[in-house]
């Protein structure tokens, strides 16, 4: 299924003028066989309080050289970071999960030394690519939004690094205007939805009922293994999950499925 009056939902904010010109190739090749829709279900926060004045204590101590490694698990946590804030110490190494999140890392922090794992843009990934590199026994800070999960900052402390965890930001669930925005778009009968965190599938599946269905046909794009997971675990199924968790690739590869005659 495809054409105009079958669109490709996505589940995302396109973001910035930067943001939309990098996926200016992947959009066009969509736009090619259907029309884009972008429907947004998430909502952010900044912290508050207490967790605003961990996050701000968190930024000196980087700048002050007390963690060897700071973990970035989504460039909205980039985003999130204080700002002003003094640069990281010259000794710490940022790494970041997935292409979006290193390239937001690298802007916001040109002078520091950057690492991402190769392959599967995953918390699993990066935790294994820092314990390959040496994390055992050194001071490692994850920032994470609030319903993150603790896995990888888990995983690294039980092969011996030591490890502190920081909220950058909170997620919010979708308000009414964002679940009218989306029925409407599946109401249009997709060719393909767009889901870029397992917080969006659910999403998804909560405006889905008996009378409002995905059609047969479209197909369904998770970000990444863990979205696809749990749209698995939801009952939407998972048709295309792609090996970078990138939005580009990720609509580049929605592209190649509709061209398929």
């Amino acid at each position: 299924m495809s054409g105009a009056d079958h669109p490709v939902v996505i589940c995302r904010e396109l973001g910035s003028a930067r943001e939309r010109l990098r996926l200016g190739a992947a959009l066009a090749r969509i736009e090619e066989r259907s029309s884009v829709i972008e429907a947004p279900v998430l909502r952010f926060a900044p912290v508050l309080g207490a967790e605003a004045s961990a996050l701000e204590d968190a930024a000196r101590r980087v700048a002050a050289g007390d963690f060897g490694a700071v973990v970035f698990t989504s460039a909205r946590g980039v985003e999130h970071w204080p700002a002003p804030a003094p640069a990281p110490a010259a000794g710490a190494v940022i790494w970041s999960v997935g292409g979006r999140t290193e390239t937001a890392a690298r802007e916001r922090f040109p002078t520091a030394r950057h690492q991402a794992p190769a392959g599967e843009a995953t918390g699993r990934a990066l935790s294994a690519a820092m314990l390959q590199g040496g994390a055992r026994g050194i001071h490692v800070l994850v920032v994470r939004v609030d319903i993150g999960s603790t896995q990888l900052g888990e995983s690294l402390a039980a092969a011996g690094a030591r490890v502190e965890q920081v909220v950058a930001y909170r997620s919010l669930p979708p308000g009414e205007a964002e679940l009218a925005r989306l029925r409407a778009a599946i109401d249009r009968e997709p060719a393909a939805v767009a889901l870029t965190s397992p917080s969006a599938a659910r999403a998804l599946a909560g405006v889905l009922d008996e009378t409002r269905a995905l059609p047969s046909s479209c197909i369904v794009a998770a970000i990444g293994p863990t979205t696809a997971r749990e749209c698995e675990r939801l009952g939407l199924g998972c048709d295309v999950v792609p090996d970078e968790q990138d939005l580009a690739i990720l609509c580049e590869e929605i592209a190649a499925r509709l061209e398929r005659p």
